[in-house]
């Protein structure tokens, strides 16, 4: 154990701010006691005044202290200061990331982790660091700056349906419709047209833009097609019976609700299928089939108000 710091010194290196050499003696002093205010306070103190190796080592050592006071985004002016000194050394940037990542920054966890992708030669690690910046962007809104990250994913595996699907609907949410179907038919080609739940969510897609333009009847094709891929897309069977409920084709709504009443997810529940099921038979004067469709709603749910209010509409409350 080092021995106790002497008065003297503490009030030395309060007079003199920028005696490094004593600023590192409280430091390791501290440290050894597990100080981590006080540690934390000398080690931001070395970041503002030294350079080099020496500014990174107190700026790392500043993360520790921080991360042992569970208190991590103190870290980050100090961390970021010494990031601007040192913009290419690792070490620093990685404590930062760390705070980034504790402190919910996704934004600035994004662009760091894509200065650490341009540095990474490793295709692997490389795609994956990639991957990890474009969801961030993404959570965050932030669509113009994930579109280059996932361009280079693609560049780099031009065979990842993951990253093709992000980069068109980056393209949708912009309104690039254009740009969206292109990279549709690309991602759509590398399937080889097998059937497979990556397939129908990339036909969904394609439906999305065709309801975008007004093709309504393009739109009830594609979703169809979706749902014959991959009869667990729960999505595109919502929208299909929405659409085909829409456009009044009746015995397509049926089928799909029907359907939609044996998944295991979809935003349509199954109590919502069997009385849209019974409204139909309904709207269409079969009033048997709408009683037995609603009280097979009201199975699901005994007190759904909906439910209630169409059986008593049709004479069974």
């Amino acid at each position: 154990r080092l021995p106790p710091l002497p008065r003297w010194r503490k009030l030395w290196t309060e007079r003199e701010r920028k005696d490094v050499e004593a600023l590192w003696l409280l430091k390791q002093i501290d440290t050894v006691a597990a100080r981590w205010d006080a540690v934390a306070k000398t080690c931001a103190r070395l970041v503002a005044v030294e350079g080099g190796e020496r500014q990174a080592e107190a700026a790392m050592a500043l993360a520790h202290a921080c991360t042992e006071l569970g208190r991590m985004e103190l870290a980050r002016p100090g961390l970021e200061h010494a990031r601007r000194k040192q913009p290419e050394h690792r070490g620093i940037r990685q404590a930062l990331a760390q705070v980034y990542e504790a402190t919910g920054a996704g934004s600035e966890l994004a662009k760091l982790l894509a200065q650490e992708a341009e540095e990474t030669e490793d295709t692997g690690s490389r795609l994956e660091i990639l991957r990890r910046a474009t969801q961030l962007h993404i959570e965050q809104g932030e669509i113009d700056q994930a579109m280059p990250l996932i361009r280079q994913i693609i560049e780099l595996q031009p065979d990842d349906l993951v990253s093709a699907v992000l980069l068109i609907d980056a393209h949708m949410s912009m309104g690039e419709l254009d740009d969206a179907e292109a990279a549709l038919e690309r991602a759509i080609e590398a399937t080889g047209g097998k059937r497979s739940p990556e397939l129908s969510a990339l036909l969904h897609r394609k439906a999305r833009i065709a309801g975008a333009r007004g093709d309504h009847v393009a739109q009830l094709d594609l979703l169809q097609q979706a749902f014959a891929t991959d009869k667990g897309n729960g999505q595109a069977a919502a929208e299909l019976a929405d659409l085909a409920e829409a456009l009044e084709d009746w015995d397509l709504a049926v089928k799909v609700l029907r359907t939609i009443t044996v998944l295991d997810e979809c935003p349509i529940s199954r109590t919502e299928a069997f009385l849209r099921q019974a409204k139909i038979a309904h709207r269409r004067g079969d009033r048997q089939r709408a009683v037995l469709w609603a009280k097979k709603a009201k199975q699901e749910e005994p007190e759904n108000h909906d439910v209630v209010a169409f059986l008593a509409e049709l004479g069974e409350g």
